[in-house]
C-alpha cells in the first residue's frame, strides 16, 4: 500500500514537471514573438517619421536620457556607502515543512544584481541589492525538485521579511498536492494568456 502510494506521488510530481516544461515552452515563444513585434513596429514607426517627429523624438530621447542616468547614478551613490562585504549573493533564511514524500522549502535570498532599464535613448545598468523569497517543492525519494514559485523581489528587508513570514504561515500545513494543484492552475491560467498574446501578435504557436 505504501509503494502505491508512492507511486501515485511520483506520478503526481511528474504530471507537474512536464507542466512546467509546457509553461517554459510558451514563455520562450511569447519572447520571441514580442521582440520580433517590437522590431517590427521600430521599422514602421521609422518609415513613417517626419522631420517634425525627429526632431521631437531627439529632445523626448535627451530628457529620458537625463532621467536615466540620474537613476543610474543615484543607485551607485547608494551602493558606494554599502561595505564590500554586503555586496554578496546570500541566503538569510531557509524553512522546510515535510510533508510524507515531499517537502516545502520556503527560501529568503539577499541577491547583489544588477537592474537594467531600456528605452528609446538607450540602455542603463546599476547595481542594485535585492531580497528575493520563493517557494519549491521537493519530491524526497528522487530528490528532485520544482522550479522557484510564488517569487517575489523586494527592494527592502523588512517588506520581503513580512512576506516570507506570511508564506511560512500559509504554506506551513498545507500538503504538497494541494500547493501542486494550486501552481497547476496557475501555470495553466498563465499558459492560456501567453497563447493569447502569441495569437494576438500574430504568430503561431
Amino acid at each position: 500500500m505504501k509503494k502505491q502510494k508512492s507511486d501515485s506521488n511520483d506520478d503526481m510530481f511528474s504530471t507537474f514537471l512536464i507542466k512546467e516544461r509546457e509553461l517554459k515552452y510558451f514563455e520562450e515563444r511569447h519572447a520571441k514573438a514580442s521582440i520580433m513585434q517590437m522590431g517590427k513596429e521600430f521599422k514602421e514607426r521609422e518609415s513613417k517619421a517626419t522631420f517634425i517627429t525627429k526632431i521631437k523624438d531627439f529632445f523626448q530621447d535627451c530628457v529620458d536620457s537625463h532621467s536615466l542616468n540620474k537613476i543610474k547614478k543615484e543607485a551607485e551613490r547608494k551602493m558606494a556607502q554599502i561595505p564590500d562585504e554586503e555586496k554578496c549573493n546570500k541566503e538569510l533564511e531557509h524553512k522546510g515543512y515535510k510533508h510524507g514524500d515531499f517537502k516545502t522549502h520556503i527560501f529568503f535570498e539577499k541577491k547583489y544584481t544588477e537592474k537594467t532599464i531600456i528605452a528609446d535613448c538607450g540602455v542603463i545598468h546599476f547595481p542594485v541589492i535585492e531580497y528575493n523569497v520563493y517557494i519549491r517543492i521537493e519530491f524526497s525519494p528522487s530528490e528532485i525538485w520544482t522550479n522557484k514559485y510564488l517569487s517575489r523581489d523586494f527592494d527592502t528587508y523588512e517588506e520581503a521579511n513580512n512576506y516570507f513570514d506570511k508564506l511560512k504561515k500559509e504554506y506551513r500545513n498545507e500538503s504538497a498536492k494541494n500547493i501542486l494543484n494550486y501552481l497547476t492552475k496557475r501555470i495553466d491560467n498563465h499558459c492560456d494568456e501567453l497563447k493569447s498574446r502569441i495569437k494576438d501578435l500574430g504568430f503561431e504557436l
